[in-house]
């Protein structure tokens, strides 16, 4: 028997501007050093590649072999390569993350003969799509889900989702919610005024906002939609949708020809996320599927109503009417009415904001998600202490 830190490889699809990515990041730096030998895997290509070399030290892996799309041959690929990178590096415990790098992982894992844990943070399949196309995505989460020791979701609602769908089994699931970063978000102060004046929104003028990809499962047409049907009763509210993605042709497409491009402003990814919320009047998400949305208790931290669909683990940090209101998906006309009662409302807003701070339990502060983690990991491997792992060379 030998003494030695746990070799724990971190693996995600893409490190993109996102929440499960600027998680991922935050565990490599803060589990503690040690007892943990952290290393980061991404896909090349994402927003965060230089961030997260800075941030974990230069322990940030990327191959050009993960895509994010399906393709065979880069996938097999990729599965071989981790398999072997597994084996010399003498990896105790592989951490994957998003559908594709889970699938790679999980199998990568079995093949080397190392422990997984695959954490959900949300699914690749949801009702909407064509249902080949899900059954697809289902068969393949089912058949991966086998090849973990150990499944986290970060709500209580993707655990359902999953043994709804037939994926994994019931005693190897566990809920560990990663929340939010606050040491990040309050590194500098927000300054709304100067952010005001930058996007050139009038003085005075309310201010409806959102953090967010735009890809399908955002439902960036549908945000849209909402701040088209708001500034035809409201024509004074400006909102911005900051983020980006392959739909914001689409959405630019709208705007224009509805006329409403001049107010619903489009600044892409932001990172002075203080500002942009302090500069919000009411916050809104209109998923159409989730993991359990950062954004949402970033905007309760700052003191922003939310105004959101109810899908996944959303309803688990909104009690609506409460500590923000719930939309049912696709539900355009709600969510207008709903922003509109809270701008009309100032008493309305103080009340859900001091509900939604007041519900920010520790488990939604990443820095709680860190302890919790790391006696998850230890448990695998049935830790004696805190302070050292056993394992047999």
């Amino acid at each position: 028997m030998t003494v030695r830190r746990l070799r724990v490889l971190i693996f995600i699809t893409k490190l993109e501007l996102g929440g499960a990515q600027r998680k991922q990041i935050y565990f490599t730096r803060h589990l503690p050093h040690d007892q943990f030998d952290v290393r980061l895997l991404a896909g090349s290509g994402g927003m965060l590649d230089s961030e997260a070399r800075e941030q974990t030290g230069g322990r940030v892996i990327l191959w050009d072999s993960v895509k994010h799309r399906i393709s065979p041959f880069w996938d097999i690929t990729s599965v071989f390569k981790l398999v072997r990178f597994l084996k010399r590096e003498s990896i105790d415990l592989l951490y994957t993350h998003s559908s594709k790098a889970g699938v790679i992982g999980r199998i990568a894992g079995a093949l080397a003969g190392v422990k997984v844990i695959h954490h959900y943070h949300g699914f690749a399949f949801h009702d909407r799509q064509n249902p080949i196309l899900r059954a697809f995505y289902v068969a393949v989460e089912s058949f991966a889900s086998r090849f973990a020791d150990l499944h986290l979701a970060d709500s209580r609602q993707n655990i359902q989702k999953a043994l709804k769908n037939g994926i994994g089994r019931a005693d190897r699931f566990e809920v560990l919610r990663c929340g939010i970063d606050v040491e990040e978000l309050t590194r500098e102060p927000p300054d709304p005024a100067w952010l005001r004046q930058q996007l050139g929104i009038p003085p005075g003028a309310p201010v409806v906002g959102t953090v967010g990809n735009f890809k399908p499962q955002k439902s960036p047409l549908d945000l849209a939609r909402v701040a088209v049907a708001v500034r035809a009763r409201r024509p004074d509210v400006w909102f911005v949708l900051a983020g980006d993605g392959p739909l914001r042709p689409d959405v630019e497409r709208f705007l224009r020809q509805t006329g409403h491009a001049n107010a619903v402003l489009l600044p892409g990814w932001r990172r002075d996320l203080a500002s942009l919320y302090s500069l919000m009047d009411v916050f809104y998400l209109m998923s159409l599927w989730e993991g359990l949305p950062t954004v949402v208790s970033e905007a309760k931290w700052f003191g922003v109503p939310v105004v959101a669909t109810a899908v996944d683990g959303t309803v688990e940090v909104i009690e609506d009417g409460v500590t923000g209101f719930l939309v049912p998906p696709a539900g355009v006309p709600a969510a207008a009415d709903r922003i509109l009662a809270l701008l009309s409302d100032a008493d309305l807003r103080k009340s859900i904001t001091a509900s939604a701070r007041a519900n920010l339990l520790p488990e939604y502060d990443l820095r709680s998600a860190v302890p919790n983690l790391s006696g998850v990991m230890r448990s695998l491997f049935h830790f004696q202490n805190a302070e050292t792992v056993k394992m047999s060379e």
